[in-house]
């Protein structure tokens, strides 16, 4: 069966969001949803996801280094 499917739930008033969401979307992740006033009047709650397939892509893509050795 398996997982398809990860998410990540932040809230827009974190001082640090835009940072957050600038991470989250260079790892691949896409905007999902907002629930407005989900904490409180003016604090939402805002949901991003990626296919866990995505995510390995993105995660494990990075070149291994080797070492010469002389």
């Amino acid at each position: 069966m398996g997982f398809k499917k990860m998410y990540v739930e932040t809230y827009s008033v974190d001082p640090r969001y835009s940072q957050i969401a600038s991470l989250l979307e260079r790892f691949g992740f896409k905007y999902e949803a907002r629930i407005a006033d989900y904490y409180e009047p003016g604090v939402d709650s805002v949901i991003y996801s990626i296919d866990i397939k995505d995510w390995m892509h993105s995660c494990c893509r990075a070149p291994l280094r080797t070492r010469r050795v002389a």
